[in-house]
């Protein structure tokens, strides 16, 4: 198994995202995408 340390995601920046898919209609994983997130984060 790997030691790598997940990364961390403010709240801001999940809340930022929901932001984005609610208003552009956009897919959740497109968005994630875009901001450099994991789709399930």
């Amino acid at each position: 198994m790997s030691n790598k340390s997940r990364r961390q995601f403010t709240s801001e920046q999940k809340a930022e995202a929901v932001q984005i898919v609610l208003q552009t209609g956009k897919l959740i994983s497109q968005i994630a995408k875009e901001m450099g997130l994991s789709e399930s984060s």
